[in-house]
């Protein structure tokens, strides 16, 4: 049946449609109509509407979590269905609403058509290892974050749902790129602490890469399904180490970090345990799907991100 879907796909204009069409998937987007398919996008957030309804996206502005979007879609099929939704706000509770509420909605809705390969996009949050060690898709899950259970328990509706022909997983490392950059924004602003420990390992994973193994699951033979990635850069520098580039980078001191291994504020609120310290492992996907990151590491992501936003940098 997946080639059946694959073989229509390739006689009309493929249709895609994007859950959370925000940061990662307004991406995804312009990436699938520069191929000519056709794309409709799910957001609650109205900005994201309008500017890619003006790109020739098909927007639809609504809560995932609702089922109130579900009649603004058209009724034919999808040959290619993403979610990659982020958290609703609110600490704990939005993690749940977007992620396990939101793909209940997707669920519900994918049960009454014809719907191809399904991809989404998790984080590498569920993995539970904070002591250096290498992180593997077979490596244990959860345990230590709270936010850990919702992510889970969204894979675990996903693995054991019938509504797709097949499924893909990935959990992405920290997402970065043009207009996100936090340490960076830090560093720009003047911090001069970040609390935390610098030599705790930082995985990240450039936006146009996440995008790329998005859409690299999206192109897999069909043999290849029902399959859990992840997604992350080839390097895992320390903090310290990146701090200490990107401030050289902008001309200011280079920041200090605690020592007391307290929690990260803004991005982890909300969540419990120590902080990560790890090296995630993209070698699975790099095998099966042929995947590359085009930015295998921070300084080669940053440097894209100072030339787009145009950031003076002072860098051999």
């Amino acid at each position: 049946m997946l080639d059946d879907l694959q073989s229509a796909a390739s006689s009309h204009q493929p249709r895609l449609v994007i859950f959370g069409c925000g940061y990662l998937g307004a991406r995804i987007a312009r990436e699938a109509i520069a191929r000519g398919w056709t794309v409709w996008g799910v957001t609650r957030n109205a900005d994201a509407v309008e500017q890619l309804s003006r790109e020739g996206v098909h927007m639809v502005q609504g809560e995932l979590s609702s089922d109130a979007w579900h009649a603004r879609l058209p009724e034919d099929e999808f040959e290619y269905v993403v979610n990659c939704v982020s958290s609703a706000g609110g600490g704990l509770p939005g993690y749940w609403a977007s992620y396990v509420e939101g793909t209940q909605s997707i669920l519900r809705w994918a049960a009454t058509r014809r719907c191809g390969t399904f991809v989404y996009t998790g984080s590498a949050s569920v993995y539970a290892q904070h002591r250096g060690e290498v992180v593997t898709e077979d490596s244990p899950v959860g345990g230590r974050t709270e936010v850990a259970e919702p992510l889970l328990e969204a894979e675990r509706l996903i693995r054991e749902s019938r509504c797709f022909r097949r499924w893909f997983i990935l959990r992405l490392t920290a997402l970065y790129g043009p207009g996100r950059h936090y340490m960076l924004d830090q560093i720009r602003g003047g911090a001069g602490r970040f609390p935390g420990k610098g030599g705790n390992r930082l995985n990240v994973i450039h936006r146009d890469d996440a995008a790329a193994a998005v859409l690299a699951c999206l192109d897999a033979p069909p043999a290849i399904a029902d399959r859990i990635y992840n997604v992350s850069s080839d390097e895992a520098a320390t903090k310290a180490d990146v701090a200490a580039w990107l401030a050289r980078a902008v001309g200011a001191p280079p920041p200090l970090f605690g020592d007391s291994g307290a929690r990260e504020s803004g991005r982890l609120r909300g969540r419990s345990g120590p902080v990560p310290d790890r090296f995630v492992s993209n070698q699975r996907i790099r095998r099966e799907l042929g995947w590359r990151p085009r930015f295998p590491d921070f300084r080669a992501g940053y440097r894209q991100v100072f030339v787009e936003e145009g950031i003076p940098v002072d860098l051999p």
